[in-house]
This record gives structure tokens, C-alpha cells and sequence, in this order.
């Protein structure tokens, strides 16, 4: 029996190496390794400032701070995506208002969103769904109407591009993440983009216990000793030198990482585009999917639903997963009751992530393509 996995890292000998020589150096928390990443990732996005941290959740946390986010606030934010994105909202005591998505690219219907603003609205939360951008255009043009603030939640968008320009870029608040199933890792870690110098200031110091003075500071001074500013209450948010290492051989093969994963999207479009019961992923012209997950929706009328077909190919050694329904949670329904969002709901139900990775075989691929018909049979 096969066993292939959701996804796999794509990590060589290069990381192995980079990682012996921060060991070797005897500097393994945050220092010029994350400022090289860090520089890396802005570059790439093309954003003035990146700030690294130890995963997205706190890079949405600070990102919330940052936002001057209050208890009672509301936050519009998709229910189809990671809990993680709304877990930090009910952190900070504020209130989570789900909107639904779009049927076709499963981002947040920004049609819907003018209905949940209220008095109390601060933040609106897009998430870049497995790497397609949400209609950003139209999101900004809400955002600017009622005052309200963007925080980008592009955990699985690194590379991807909406309009011509990349997410991240924009201006607004936008949080990567680098877990092993994201476009790159660095084990856990994330990175908060930005072209705002006042928010990467205070982002930094957030990330430092409220220190304005980083560890690489203190010890460049050569004269009068340098002493931490605590201004602001903060935590430990630090990516270490030896997930920066990691990141910064990550960031030289992005380019092919990422070219990998769209041949492979093509070839499941390709195989999959002539089937019954399945539809496959729907990119808009103005946007560059990278595809952090493949996904496929089964029909209502299917003769096998998406459970049961799930259930199958684990039995033959193919991984599949699912994207949450956030609000049908049972922590969330019992903290705001029933909440009915049609179209999260049907494709909470009927949608599932199928393996996708840079090293996947084509060989594995068809094994999988194959099962998949198989079973619709």
C-alpha cells in the first residue's frame, strides 16, 4: 500500500547546512540571520518592512494590537479557514461577525460584507484561501468607505499575486505563515509585511517583550551601552537564527516551489476537468493562484459523498483534508449560538484537500488521480 501524505516540506541539504553553521556561530535566537529573511520576504513581496515571528497566530495577534483592536470590537472574518484566525480575535475579547464565502474561490464574499459592518466594526480579516487572493479591490474600496482597517490573513499566499501585484505589498497588515504545509517553512514561524515604519516599529517591539532595543543593537554599540526601551506590554513572538537559516534556503528555491505546485494543480485540472461530480479549482484572470492546496468539490448528487470517498482513499494510503467551518465549532456555537452560512456550510461539506507538494511524483499523482476516478465510478 502506498502512503502518501497531505504534503511533505521541501527540505535538502542546503537547510542542513545553514542550520550546522548557526550551531556552530553559538547565536540560535533571533539575530542578523532573521534580519537577512526578513529582508528576503520584503523584497520578494515587495513591502518596505517585514517583522519575522515564531508562527501566523502571533503575527495576527500583534497584527490585531496593531489595529488597536478593543474588547467589544467586531472583526468581519471568513468561518472557512484556520481557527487560528479567529482565535485571536476572541483573545483580544473582541467579537468575530462571520460573512460567507464565494461558492467559486471559497474567499470571503466581499458582496456580503457591507451587511455585518456596524458602529462596532474595526477590522476586516480576508483570508487568501490555499493561495488565491480574495477580491482585494473591492475589499479596500469597503475598508476605505467605513473607516475600517485590513488585516490580511495570507498564511497560504506567499507568491501569490492578485491584479499584477503580489499579496503582501498592499500596504495593509498582511501575516504569512511558514508551518511545514505553507509555500516555504522554517518549521513554525511566520512574518508580518508591511510598508508602515510606525507598525514595524511597534510590531518588532511587540514581538521583543516591548523592547525597542533588539538583542543585534545592544551588541553593535561600541561605546555607551545600550539599554531596552519598554514602552509598550509585549511577548515572545522571536523567530530563531536556526528557523531563519531554514527560511532564508527556502526563500532562494521559492521560484520552483512554487512553479512545481502549479504543474501539479494542472495536471489534477487536467484529469479531473472531464469527470462527473467533480469541480475542480476556479482561478480568476486577474489572479495567480499558487496553489498551497488542492482543492475539489463533489456534487450534491454525487453516488458517493465527500466523506465517504475521503474514507476510501485513506484505506488505499492517500491522505485528504478538510478546510474548518469555524462558527459550527462547538467552542464558537456555544459562544454565538447558531449562525447559518449557507454556502461555508456546503462546502465545509462537500470540499476536501487532496495531496500536494514539490517533491510528488507524477507516478504518485496518478496513483491518486486513478483511486479518485475509481471511486466515483
Amino acid at each position: 500500500m502506498k502512503q502518501i501524505p497531505i504534503t511533505l516540506p521541501y527540505l535538502n541539504q542546503e537547510e542542513e547546512k545553514a542550520v550546522i553553521q548557526v550551531i556552530r556561530s553559538k547565536w540560535l535566537s533571533q539575530g542578523k540571520l532573521v534580519e537577512q529573511f526578513e529582508q528576503k520576504v520584503s523584497k520578494y513581496v515587495n513591502a518596505k518592512y517585514a517583522i519575522a515571528t515564531n508562527s501566523c497566530t502571533s503575527a495576527l495577534h500583534i497584527s490585531l494590537l496593531l489595529s488597536d483592536i478593543k474588547p467589544k470590537d467586531e472583526v468581519i472574518v471568513p468561518s472557512f479557514t484556520f481557527i487560528a484566525t479567529v482565535n485571536n480575535i476572541i483573545h483580544l475579547g473582541a467579537i468575530p461577525v462571520f460573512v460567507d464565502i464565494d461558492i467559486n474561490t471559497y474567499n470571503i464574499d466581499y458582496t456580503k460584507i457591507e451587511e455585518a459592518i456596524t458602529k462596532k466594526t474595526k477590522v476586516i480579516v480576508p483570508v487568501h484561501q490555499i493561495g488565491l487572493p480574495a477580491e482585494m479591490e473591492h475589499i479596500s474600496k469597503i475598508a476605505k468607505k467605513y473607516n475600517l482597517k485590513i488585516i490580511e490573513d495570507a498564511a497560504c499566499a506567499l507568491g501569490t499575486e492578485y491584479k499584477g501585484k503580489k499579496i503582501g505589498s498592499s500596504g495593509n497588515l498582511s501575516c504569512f505563515s511558514f508551518h511545514p504545509r505553507k509555500i516555504i517553512t522554517t518549521g513554525e514561524g511566520g512574518m508580518i509585511t508591511t510598508n508602515s515604519k510606525n507598525l514595524s516599529d511597534k510590531a518588532k517591539a511587540l514581538r521583543s517583550h516591548g523592547s525597542f532595543v533588539s538583542s543585534i543593537m545592544k551588541h553593535k554599540v561600541k561605546e555607551n551601552i545600550t539599554s531596552e526601551k519598554y514602552n509598550l506590554i509585549g511577548f515572545n513572538y522571536r523567530m530563531t537564527d536556526i528557523q531563519a537559516a531554514i527560511g532564508i534556503q527556502q526563500m532562494n528555491r521559492i521560484k520552483h516551489i512554487i512553479a512545481r505546485r502549479i504543474n501539479l494543480a494542472e495536471r489534477y485540472n487536467n484529469a479531473f476537468k472531464e469527470v462527473s461530480h467533480i469541480i475542480i479549482p476556479f482561478v480568476p484572470e486577474h489572479s495567480k493562484h499558487i496553489f498551497q492546496s488542492y482543492i475539489i468539490r463533489i456534487n450534491e448528487d454525487s453516488p458517493k459523498t465527500c466523506d465517504e470517498i475521503m474514507q476510501k482513499l485513506h484505506t488505499v494510503g492517500i491522505a485528504t483534508r478538510k478546510i474548518m467551518a469555524v462558527h459550527k465549532e462547538p467552542y464558537y456555537k456555544k459562544i454565538l449560538g447558531n449562525i447559518s452560512l449557507p454556502v461555508t456550510e456546503l462546502c465545509y461539506k462537500n470540499t476536501m484537500l487532496l495531496p500536494l507538494y514539490p517533491t510528488m511524483t507524477n507516478k504518485e499523482q496518478d496513483y491518486i488521480i486513478e483511486n479518485v476516478k475509481n471511486i466515483l465510478k
